[in-house]
C-alpha cells in the first residue's frame, strides 16, 4: 500500500511508434502528456516487482486498455505492483 519510487511507466499504442515513458515520483506519482487520440497499454515494473498492465487482475493476464481523448484528462486511478520473489538452486545428478 505503500508509493512506489522510481518505477517504470510506459505506454505504447498504435499511434506511436516508439511509445513513451516515465518515471514515478517519490510519491509514486506520474504523468505522460500530449499524448495523440487512440488506444493504449500502459504498464508499470520495477526490479523487485511484477511488471503489472493497467486493468490487469492477475499476472500474465491482459489488461485494459485506456482510451485517450484530447482535451479530455483521465480520472486519476492507482496500480498496484506485487512484490517478486526467486526461487533458486541447483540441480545435479547422483
Amino acid at each position: 500500500g505503500r508509493p512506489v519510487s522510481r518505477a517504470r511507466v510506459l505506454v505504447s499504442g498504435t499511434t506511436l511508434a516508439e511509445g513513451r515513458g516515465t518515471l514515478t515520483d517519490n510519491e509514486g506519482q506520474f504523468e505522460i502528456v500530449d499524448l495523440p487520440d487512440g488506444r493504449y497499454t500502459l504498464t508499470a515494473g520495477k526490479a523487485g516487482f511484477i511488471t503489472i498492465a493497467y486493468g490487469q487482475r492477475r499476472p500474465f493476464q491482459p489488461g485494459t486498455p485506456l482510451q485517450v481523448t484530447a482535451g479530455v484528462p483521465l480520472p486519476p486511478f492507482d496500480l498496484r505492483l506485487p512484490r517478486g520473489s526467486v526461487i533458486t538452486g541447483r540441480v545435479i545428478d547422483e
